[in-house]
């Protein structure tokens, strides 16, 4: 509809900033115990850095962001002119802190708290920089318009368009029904005569086709007056007819086009199949995918791994109490937690799971054994590991490898279908003409 703005305020563009953060995640349905957990956490670490600790160490250590974690926290470029949005009191936060390697207090925002760190700021760019950019965006708003009438009055000439009597027009005026044209009800069995209302490159437009055109078109059309909505709607119908003629001659003014196009035809072609009988297939066909995992039971095993508690400690003196303390059959994780995370909840934490220890990073190379393992450092972080059990390797079910043996089924099946197709249509090598290429 129509719109009154009012200015309140102004700011310049700020331009685009590269930031790192320190989250600490709080889930949409957290208690408010694990929030004010949460908040504890971050301002630890705030200490830290106020303390002079590192901010990429600490980002490593604790952040709860897995995808910038590894990296010391660093996000992708944001701010004007990027694909990249933040959430708005973090994108303000990140703006406002002053110079390069500055960091925020602590915000929260619905994904959690986070500590902001600024890396770069880069103002808005100079117009010759901005130029192809500015460029793409024109095309695609109200301005393009005027290059597009201009591109279809030339094809008006090209093509020797002949407009037809204005009166054609006046049958819509006086026969378009608004109670019922606006809910796509409207009938048109009453034009008779169906007169020619434009001629393009000798093909005739008539009354018929632009009423067709008309309730096709009903829902994108504003409620106005029937006159004022029928003349605008008839030049949108000459302008939608003449560029449609245009982009149906394209194949034949352009052999580049054509071949293009038929690629693109090809390639669609080409996926449709394989989606139905491959990837769709293996998916779909439960049965084969059992029999299939069946004939291949030995290719899904786990490796040795071990049923474990693990416990990351802060720093080496924790992990001695955690080792001294699990020492104590009577004592549990639980217990653990509550002491070495009275003071501090970045102390320690703690996981337990089944763990195919070769495929975990700080257990590779670590001489562990069934049992309570002595403390050992890896990457920064202190570890004690308790394992329960050591499972030897054992073959995978079904569920347990679902992705990989569905994965494998589609190779099979693609497989079976080039072997089906070659055999049907026999590739025939002329290699007397092959080896005579390079003459």
């Amino acid at each position: 509809g129509y719109h009154l703005i009012k200015v309140t305020d102004k700011r310049k563009s700020r331009g685009t900033i590269q930031a790192a953060h320190i989250m600490i995640a709080t889930n949409k349905g957290a208690s408010t115990t694990d929030v004010q957990t949460a908040k504890k956490k971050i301002d630890e670490i705030y200490q830290m850095l106020e303390n002079g600790e590192d901010f990429e160490t600490l980002a490593r250590k604790f952040s709860d962001d897995p995808s910038t974690a590894s990296k010391g926290g660093v996000l992708p470029i944001f701010g004007t002119g990027t694909n990249t949005r933040m959430v708005p009191n973090f994108e303000e936060a990140a703006f406002n802190i002053q110079e390069d390697g500055g960091y925020s207090q602590p915000i929260q925002t619905e994904y959690g708290f986070h500590i902001i760190k600024r890396i770069s700021l880069s103002p808005v760019k100079d117009y010759e920089s901005m130029h192809r950019e500015l460029q793409n965006r024109v095309s695609k708003d109200e301005r393009s318009k005027k290059t597009q009438d201009s591109f279809v009055a030339k094809l008006k000439k090209t093509y020797n368009f002949q407009e037809k009597s204005p009166k054609t027009k006046v049958w819509f005026y006086d026969n378009i029904d608004s109670m019922t044209f606006y809910k796509g009800q409207w009938k048109y069995d009453l034009l008779k005569k169906n007169k020619v209302m434009f001629v393009l490159d000798g093909k005739k437009y008539t009354q018929k086709d632009f009423a067709e055109y008309l309730n096709e078109n009903h829902r994108m059309i504003r409620i106005d007056v029937t006159k004022t909505m029928v003349d605008n709607k008839y030049e949108d119908f000459k302008k939608e007819s003449i560029l449609n003629y245009e982009e149906s001659k394209l194949s034949a003014k352009y052999p580049a086009y054509k071949a293009l196009m038929q690629e693109y035809h090809d390639g669609i072609l080409l996926y449709e199949i394989m989606t139905d009988k491959v990837w769709n297939q293996a998916m779909r066909d439960t049965t084969g995918l059992k029999r299939f995992f069946e004939a291949n039971r030995s290719n899904y095993m786990w490796e040795e791994r071990f049923d474990a508690m693990v416990y990351e400690c802060l720093n080496a003196e924790i992990a001695n109490q955690v080792y001294a303390m699990i020492q104590n059959d009577t004592i549990n994780s639980k217990h653990v937690l509550e002491k070495i995370n009275k003071e501090s909840e970045l102390n320690l934490k703690v996981r337990t799971n089944k763990f195919e220890h070769s495929q975990v990073d700080y257990m590779k190379g670590q001489n562990l054994k069934l049992g309570n393992n002595r403390p050992y450092e890896f990457e920064g972080k202190h570890y004690v590991i308790q394992v329960n059990e050591v499972i030897p390797p054992t073959q995978k079910e079904l569920n347990e490898a679902k992705g990989a043996i569905i994965s494998d089924y589609q190779n099979q099946l693609e497989k079976d279908w080039l072997n089906e197709l070659e055999k049907k249509h026999p590739i025939i090598v002329h290699e007397d003409v092959l080896y005579n290429l390079g003459k």
